[in-house]
């Protein structure tokens, strides 16, 4: 087996730290463009390197862990009712749509489903 030597961070496991990094980045782009998060967050990409030697000191394991922290998605808050139906069981209901109210009226109906 034969060595060569690093001269830049790209020789460390045959481009492995790039692959991570670049995926890595797809994901903090992702979540920059995605609208459900908030635009001004701040994200971060973390790069470590692990060195981990062998008692003789001759040799050592490295370990390449690229990790992002991202922008939450935003949360949604809705209102809903606390009622019982029919046979007395407890349910919740969602406020039905406007548009779907105008023609349950003007129809002469009104239920929940």
């Amino acid at each position: 087996m034969s060595y060569k030597a690093v001269s830049k961070i790209g020789d460390i496991g045959s481009g492995v730290i790039e692959e991570q990094f670049n995926r890595s980045l797809s994901k903090v782009l992702e979540n920059i463009e995605d609208p459900a998060t908030e635009a001004t967050n701040t994200r971060k990409i973390t790069l470590g390197i692990t060195f981990k030697p062998t008692k003789d000191r001759g040799l050592a394991e490295v370990e390449i862990k690229c990790s992002e922290a991202l922008a939450p998605v935003k949360s949604d808050k809705v209102s809903v009712l606390i009622d019982r139906d029919v046979s007395g069981e407890l349910i919740i209901k969602t406020k039905e749509p406007e548009t779907q109210l105008i023609l349950d009226i003007v129809e002469g109906e009104r239920h929940v489903q």
